[in-house]
């Protein structure tokens, strides 16, 4: 063949080379995406299409290498493109994949994993009209997947039948949720409560044991409300069973006055930071307004924990557990309720989010 036909024939394919190639590398990408999602689907289309540029490509590649001279070195992939030639088409685009490509694509994978972050639930028992109900506030969960960028998860409140070690395994943080119930006196050796008085035993026995094995494993931990004392009980403090009722301390209980629940939760009195302290860090400010609903508070703070915020009659407001290798905090108002619209509260759960993206880059 003249070099002049040579050349005449190369530039008249040189415009359907490059859409080979084109196509080429959309087949590679969609394979890359449907393998990365588990949802691969290789089409007669595709597998036609795959066919028909590699024989074109084949045929152009042998007119080359009948004019050309042999290359001086064989290149390292020279062996490998060989036997790719001699195998059937429809599983070229397996064969071009990089050697390194499939731990690439697990690293990318687990990159767009959110962290798992387990929100216990209350238990309500059944009655002769209702079944047996687990539950919790949406809210929580909300500010969780919103704020703090995860992906809560709620854990059942079975008690001593909670497979505990499962769950440690599997969550990169613990949201502790308000609720209706006290956690029961003795857990902390306080005086019996009156028999009137609204408990959660089998959420005690699922959270308590979940917070321990939370600290010693280093998976953060926030508490909100009755989270902040489960926090203080599980690691060895106590609680004063009603603060309105203690000398010089006011009312913090939910306000009975309106239903309505904007009112409920609004701001309801200061907190002061303490300087240096964690939330100091956070906030940058040493005083914040925060809402009020709770009728216990923390009495003997647990061995290991410090003081982060005060309320002006001495109810301690937050705690935070500084040697704890991950975020381990607990605060006595609802900071779950619009935190985006409350600096502290905001901060906290993009703290929290920050120590379970941690975790589950460590795992």
């Amino acid at each position: 063949m003249g070099n002049r036909r040579f050349t005449r024939l190369t530039n008249a394919f040189s415009k359907k080379v490059d859409n080979h190639l084109h196509m080429l590398s959309l087949y590679f990408c969609h394979y890359n995406f449907c393998r990365l999602h588990k949802t691969l689907r290789v089409t007669p289309a595709m597998k036609a299409g795959v066919s028909d540029v590699v024989r074109d490509m084949e045929w152009i590649v042998g007119l080359i290498d009948a004019r050309a001279p042999a290359p001086k070195k064989r290149g390292p992939y020279k062996k490998r493109e060989k036997e790719i030639s001699n195998r059937d088409t429809t599983g070229i685009a397996i064969e071009l994949q990089p050697r390194h490509s499939r731990d690439s694509q697990e690293r990318m994978s687990s990159k767009l994993k959110k962290p798992i972050i387990g929100v216990p639930v209350n238990y309500t028992p059944a009655t002769k009209e209702m079944s047996a109900l687990f539950m919790t506030a949406e809210k929580y969960a909300r500010a969780s997947m919103e704020i703090s960028d995860t992906a809560p998860i709620l854990i059942p409140a079975f008690g001593d039948a909670t497979r505990f070690d499962t769950i440690l395994d599997s969550i990169d943080g613990l949201l502790l949720t308000g609720g209706r119930a006290n956690v029961e006196p003795h857990h902390y050796g306080g005086p019996d409560f009156p028999d009137d008085e609204i408990i959660d035993p089998d959420r005690d026995k699922t959270v308590l044991p979940l917070i321990r094995g939370c600290v010693d494993r280093g998976i953060p931990i926030f508490g909100i409300c009755r989270g902040l004392q489960e926090i203080n009980v599980a690691m060895g403090g106590s609680l004063h069973y009603r603060v309105h009722v203690l000398p010089g301390k006011n009312d913090h209980r939910m306000r009975r006055d309106t239903d309505i629940m904007e009112e409920r939760y609004e701001p309801r009195h200061s907190i002061s930071l303490t300087p240096n302290g964690f939330l100091h860090q956070l906030l940058g400010e040493t005083e914040t307004m925060v809402n009020s609903l709770h009728a216990q508070s923390v009495d003997k703070l647990a061995e290991g924990f410090v003081i982060e915020a005060m309320s002006p009659d001495g109810v301690i407001e937050a705690i935070h557990m500084p040697d704890a290798e991950r975020f381990t905090v607990g605060v006595q108002w609802h900071a779950e309720w619009k935190p985006q619209e409350h600096d502290l509260a905001n901060r906290l759960f993009e703290a929290f989010g920050n120590a379970a993206h941690d975790h589950a880059a460590d795992k």
